[in-house]
């Protein structure tokens, strides 16, 4: 970046650039004019003090001693002497003037000559306004340009922050709450804090208030890294201060923090409420009352449907951030009760909205894109959610790999792949704990803890509950249904059938009541696989009629339905379903249960779902293994070997392994010839 700079300064003759503080000011200057030096420049140092600001070319001092004049010479003949120290037709020079808001009324007029009529170039490096005559260079074809002009949103935002944290430098409050945020946005959450304190240490070294910015950064990196008591008291002391969009953020975040790490969603709800009450900005009142809709169906309050979500938020509002918040619980509320067109529709307008406004709020895009993930879950397009998710893994890694990775445990748990769901589900426990945007830590475990029970790893599965606090279930409600089929799956294992289907049924039935009525149909589900469909089938039929969008639901109900009636063609051909949806798991059990009933084909067809294969004839005439099939089957998506490994829980070199042993057996040496031999 500063060879770049130098290089754009150097080509342009007659050019002062004012460096600021912000942006590293003398030190950032210096750089800039030792690059300059190596391409042949004089560079001419030049240090302006505010005592001597009276005193004519005080700046240039050193500059006029290096050649000595007559004593008592005129002012006139000194600056002559000075034209001919520093302008010269055969030497380019850069002044690096270090304190360029300090130059005495002489200086600042003869660096404007000298840029202006000899081509001589200048770095300014000022904290304030410059003088009156080096203004008017700006006035004079443009001589006068920012530093910043020069520079790109990230070579900018990099020198602000290495201003901020150079040695011995007193940097302004501003910038250091600034920095602060910057670290917290880039995930290291102990920087954050660091820097926040700092910043609140500053303002009181100085006497400035203390900076509500600052607290705020402060306040989520203790929440973030784990800090919850000092948390609460760094929220408790925010909100009281707070105002306008600091007061959004402040709330909203004491909100999230109470009802995420702390479980507690009646705090964050009464928390939210008197706050309301005095507010009267239109646009900071829709977006804490939506916030105060989201919390409340999250937590499955009562009556936490579209009635919660008060007439003035659903107004369209000047603030992005209110508008994008809105945008993001419409698409909850249509998604999770299954009015998949309205949801669609406004996931749509949420892509194009944060086209519009890059960053309305918490890392609105990701959550968006998640939310997408979500509907082809519930439209019952398993696989193609499955991509999504693998997709945008792969293309936003960093603080984002918790969400993705939960996103890619549930379709792998829904097709009987329970190691690697067991493998996504751990690695999203473990990064969500750092940083949760979308409440998805409370999921994951519960998650993690159904996929362990269901391969028989009880130990694994009751060690993963526990990690939920005794009231972390209820406060979320896919973590309440998740955990139920952990729960499920624990009593069948000790052979209580019957009080698995009523904890499944309990379950279920408060996921419906509070409009989660897809993901509600899911954990039904559950009991149609361990013997139970009369426990849901009446709770699938009501989520069905309540639901009929979402592909999945109608599905779940049609599964339920036919494995009461016991019959086992139709049951085949609801398996073959199952399996093109995605839902091998569940196509497994269902084929199995049609070959108890001498149903030609279905433990065939049983054994290939439950090799994780959708259509098993295939793998089986292949000659290829399990493991070498899931391998060629995620090259057939054209992800690398890097990306099959992480995806599948192997290392890079099994991987080549099994993909050089397909290759033998299929008798190519392409990719390509693989996945036209096996028409993938």
């Amino acid at each position: 970046m500063i060879e770049r700079l130098a290089g754009v300064i150097g080509a342009r003759r007659r050019t002062a650039v004012r460096v600021p503080e912000s942006l590293g000011g003398a030190a950032v200057a210096g750089r800039i004019a030792d690059r300059l030096a190596a391409d042949g420049f004089r560079v001419i140092d030049v240090v302006a003090l505010p005592e001597l600001r009276g005193l004519p070319l005080a700046a240039f001092g050193p500059v006029l001693a290096a050649a000595p004049g007559e004593a008592g010479e005129p002012l006139a003949d000194r600056v002559h002497r000075l034209y001919m120290a520093t302008a010269s037709a055969k030497v380019q020079t850069v002044l690096v003037v270090d304190g360029a808001e300090h130059l005495d009324d002489a200086s600042a007029a003869v660096i404007h000559q000298l840029v202006r009529t000899s081509g001589v170039r200048a770095l300014l490096a000022a904290g304030g306004p410059l003088p009156v005559a080096l203004d008017r260079l700006a006035e004079s074809d443009q001589l006068l340009i920012e530093l910043a002009d020069l520079l790109s949103d990230e070579e900018r935002d990099a020198l602000r922050f290495e201003a901020v944290l150079r040695p011995r430098a007193q940097a302004p409050v501003d910038g250091l709450a600034w920095a602060a945020a910057r670290a917290l946005s880039g995930g290291d959450v102990a920087f954050a804090a660091q820097l926040a304190g700092r910043a609140l240490d500053r303002a009181a070294a100085v006497g400035e208030p203390r900076p509500v910015g600052a607290l705020v950064t402060l306040a989520d990196a203790l929440s973030l890294g784990g800090e919850l008591d000092a948390a609460d008291d760094a929220y408790a002391e925010l909100l009281p201060v707070a105002d306008g969009p600091a007061l959004v953020a402040a709330v909203d975040n004491a909100a999230m923090h109470w009802t995420i790490r702390r479980h507690d969603p009646d705090r964050a709800a009464s928390t939210l409420r008197p706050v309301l009450d005095g507010v009267t900005d239109p646009a900071v009142r829709a977006a804490l009352e939506t916030s105060l809709a989201e919390i409340l169906f999250m937590a499955g309050s009562d009556g936490a449907g579209s009635d919660q979500l008060p007439a003035t938020a659903e107004a369209e509002s000047d603030d992005p951030v209110a508008t994008m918040r809105r945008l993001i619980f419409s698409i909850h509320q249509g998604m999770y009760a299954g009015d998949l067109a309205a949801a669609r529709a406004t996931a749509q307008q949420a892509r194009a909205f944060v086209v519009e406004h890059p960053s309305p709020g918490r890392p609105a895009a990701e959550t968006v894109e998640f939310l997408w993930y979500l509907l082809l879950v519930v439209d019952a397009r398993l696989g193609d959610a499955a991509a999504h998710a693998n997709a945008y893994r792969a293309q936003h890694r960093g603080q984002f790999n918790g969400m993705w990775d939960y996103a890619l445990a549930l379709p792998r748990f829904l097709a009987g792949d329970l190691p690697g769901a067991m493998r996504a589900a751990k690695r999203a426990v473990t990064r969500l704990a750092e940083g949760d945007f979308v409440a998805a830590l409370g999921p994951s475990i519960a998650l993690h803890a159904t996929a362990a029970a269901a391969a028989g790893k009880l130990d694994i599965a009751r060690t993963a509950l526990a990690e939920l606090p005794p009231d972390g279930r209820l406060c979320n409600v896919h973590t309440d249904l998740h955990a139920a089929e952990a729960d499920a799956w624990l009593l069948v294992a000790d052979g209580d059938t019957d009080g698995a289907a009523q904890a499944i049924a309990a379950a279920v039935r408060r996921g419906i009541d509070t409009s989660h009525t897809t993901f509600a149909a899911l954990t039904a589900a559950t009991a149609v696989r361990f013997g139970r469909p009369d426990a849901v089938l009446p709770l699938l039929e009501e989520a069905a009629a309540l639901a009929p969008e979402a592909a999945l639901v109608p599905l779940l109900a049609r599964y339920a339905t036919v494995a009461a009636a016991g019959d086992g063609a139709v049951l085949l051909d609801v398996a073959r379903d199952l399996a093109a949806a995605g839902l091998l798991g569940l196509a497994a059990d269902a084929a199995a249960t049609a070959a108890a009933y001498d149903v030609p084909e279905a433990a065939a067809l049983a054994s290939g779902y439950g090799a994780g294969n959708a259509t098993p004839d295939a793998r089986a005439a292949s000659g290829l293994s399990r493991q070498e099939w899931a391998v060629v089957t995620a090259a057939a998506e054209r992800l690398r070997n890097r990306e099959i490994a992480e995806r599948l829980g192997l290392s890079v070199r099994t991987v080549e392994n099994y993909l050089a042993n397909a290759f033998r057996k299929l008798d190519v040496t392409r990719r390509d010839d693989l996945v036209e031999r096996l028409r993938l």
